[in-house]
């Protein structure tokens, strides 16, 4: 599944734990930004964790456009881009 920020794989693991994969090319942007992004991709992940199904490994794959937000929406915008992917998936519960 994909947006314009990401795309999500998913595998079921066979484990009683998620486990979290990040890709991020050196052509969205230099190592600070890379890193920041992947910071925010992490702690999107840290807060619905409680919502999640267990049992599968995700991996994320950063897109262009993620670097071209303003710093001051990204964390929301990544957010949100990160649960439409996971509610398309059926991965997270709890939500409408």
């Amino acid at each position: 599944m994909a947006n314009r920020l990401l795309v999500l794989y998913i595998k079921k693991n066979d484990r009683d734990v998620n486990r979290l994969g990040i890709s991020i090319s050196r052509k969205v942007g230099k190592a600070v930004v890379r890193n920041r992004i992947k910071r925010l991709i992490k702690e999107q992940i840290r807060i619905c964790e409680s919502e999640l199904v267990f049992g599968y490994d995700l991996v994320i794959v950063v897109r262009n456009g993620s670097a071209l937000l303003p710093r001051e929406s990204a964390f929301k915008q990544i957010g949100e881009s990160l649960r439409h992917l996971l509610d398309k998936q059926k991965i997270r519960g709890g939500h409408d």
